[in-house]
């Protein structure tokens, strides 16, 4: 079983987790084009986060 969010290169961990697993639009995480969007995804998030985080201090 792998780790929500860790490197899963084929989308493994993804059919486990995606209720609707036959249809493609369900997985927005598999293969490398949507490897690459969740990762600007995250990378959106983290920036966002310090952004937020700079605000405070």
């Amino acid at each position: 079983m792998s780790v929500p969010g860790a490197w899963d290169p084929k989308g493994v961990g993804t059919q486990a987790r995606v209720p609707f697993h036959t249809d493609q639009r369900q997985q927005p995480f598999t293969g490398d084009a949507g490897m690459m969007r969740g990762f600007l995804r995250l990378a959106e998030f983290v920036q966002a986060l310090f952004a937020s985080c700079a605000l405070l201090f």
